[in-house]
């Protein structure tokens, strides 16, 4: 059962990154038609502190599940 929940969490890990990177792609090739060079470049510098912020914002996340010193059948099912 628990390999199971793992797996599946990985899947949609994974999966999560893969859309995300569509995602991304996607609005950059959009913006980058439609916006002249000081404006993308602005766009391009906030898309970049949105992901800073977040990428340090999901820091110390994981670590705290993978280090719980007591393990609950609640947090396993």
């Amino acid at each position: 059962m628990l390999l199971r929940n793992i797996f599946i969490s990985g899947i949609w890990s994974y999966l999560n990154i893969v859309l995300k990177g569509i995602f991304a792609t996607s609005v950059v090739l959009i913006f980058s038609k439609y916006l002249d060079v000081t404006v993308y470049g602005y766009f391009v510098t906030a898309d970049l502190i949105i992901s800073f912020f977040s990428f340090f914002g999901e820091i110390g996340l994981t670590n705290y599940i993978i280090n719980r010193n007591e393990i609950d059948n609640k947090f396993l099912l």
